[in-house]
């Protein structure tokens, strides 16, 4: 017992000189003979005839001998979390909330634009160390043509191939699974800029020709709208307008609910796609710069030259109906002077459920009510009526339109 307890021993004090030996390799000009060496002194120690586990153990040792010194330390960041410099963050880790939440509103939370710029910096301080981070561990790994980072910003980390670790990386690492977390956490930061960009997108569509961080860029505002209000030049200037019955486009002020929706909504998104530090920017964060500065002139333009729209003619003649509706509105909104009501179609509008059973009838009215600035405006109001199986119940109003216009009403 005495003698195999010795003969353990100085196999393991064997084996500790032969790897030593293979880490000297890298300082060895013969890399060869230093591996058939090492190989050897393995072999001698362990009693082992074959080179596949010997090989194992010398194949990691040069693949770290090929490693940069900054390889080296993205690797210690890659596979050990207590040499990160930036923390984990929340709302990039994959089992963090969702963010859809965050963004829509959905599951009672705020939407988009009504977020603060208190939460969006706190965002940002959140997320930014972090995914700087990410991306220099990224670029220093990975195998990336050309700009490493643009790469990050506009690739799709969840649904294409993903490019390969650099194979001295993948050698040393020994592990086809390392880096799956931080490919996580950089897709769902793209998925973060990428809700910023949807919210622009939708309203605004502005060509730009030339680069903004050198001062030569130009813009064309080809759509840009705020509820119902769009924005339409006329000699080349630009106004906010709505479309008549006709279709035809009517100079009015975007209502002030839905210019400060949509200005609140681009201001958010620049406040989350501004790169600080860096006269590059995402593109989007231009548009919604020259959107918010065409809507603020527009809307100005629209103040001092808006056309009146005269009281439309009732489209339903009911007299008792009108007055009951009017009572009832302004019931529901007793601060805004609601002076005068208007049937807007001939018919009410069966409505029904996702399986088809009628819920209530509809029917839309233009109310008048006056304007803090002087002169009057006019908005949709719905009524419905609640079915209650071969009957409806009473009209109670149920929901109002973000337009409103100027009406000339005396």
């Amino acid at each position: 017992m005495i003698f195999r307890a010795m003969t353990v021993i100085f196999r393991l004090r064997s084996i500790t000189v032969a790897l030593a030996l293979a880490v000297s390799i890298q300082a060895d000009a013969q890399l060869g003979g230093a591996i058939n060496r090492a190989r050897n002194a393995v072999n001698s120690a362990t009693g082992n005839t074959g080179n596949t586990a010997t090989d194992n153990v010398i194949n990691n040792t040069v693949a770290s001998a090929k490693l940069t010194p900054e390889q080296r330390d993205a690797i210690a960041k890659l596979t050990d979390e207590s040499k990160r410099k930036a923390k984990k963050s929340a709302m990039l880790s994959s089992d963090g909330p969702r963010l859809s939440d965050w963004f829509t509103g959905q599951m009672g939370g705020k939407s988009f634009p009504d977020r603060t710029p208190e939460e969006l910096q706190a965002l940002k301080a959140e997320i930014e160390p972090r995914h700087a981070e990410n991306v220099e561990i990224y670029c220093t790994l990975w195998e990336i043509e050309g700009d490493c980072k643009k790469f990050v910003e506009s690739h799709d980390f969840d649904r294409v191939v993903q490019p390969s670790i650099k194979p001295e990386v993948r050698e040393a690492l020994n592990s086809p699974f390392a880096g799956d977390e931080l490919e996580k956490e950089l897709g769902r930061y793209n998925a973060i800029m990428g809700y910023a960009k949807q919210y622009v997108r939708p309203y605004a569509k502005i060509k730009i020709d030339g680069d903004f961080s050198t001062g030569s860029a130009t813009t064309t505002v080809e759509s840009l709208t705020a509820g119902v209000y769009f924005v339409r030049y006329f000699d080349n200037v630009p106004y906010f307008a709505i479309m008549d019955e006709r279709g035809n486009p009517v100079i009015t002020p975007a209502s002030e609910q839905a210019y400060n929706q949509v200005r609140n909504g681009f201001t958010n998104a620049q406040w989350v796609l501004r790169i600080d530090g860096s006269a590059y920017q995402y593109e989007d964060y231009w548009v919604a710069d020259v959107a918010k500065s065409t809507m603020a002139i527009a809307q100005r333009n629209s103040k001092a030259k808006e056309t009146k729209l005269p009281v439309p003619t009732p489209k339903m003649n009911d007299a008792a109906l009108t007055a009951k509706m009017l009572k009832l509105a302004q019931e529901a909104y007793p601060t805004w002077g609601i002076v005068r009501l208007i049937i807007d179609e001939s018919a009410w509008r069966p409505e029904t459920n996702a399986l088809g059973v009628i819920i209530h009838r509809r029917i839309n009215t233009k109310i008048i009510l006056p304007r803090s600035g002087g002169g009057y405006i006019m908005r949709t109001l719905s009524f419905i009526e609640p079915y209650a199986g071969g009957s409806y119940g009473e009209a109670r109003p149920f929901g109002i339109g973000t337009d409103e216009v100027a009406v000339d009403y005396k």
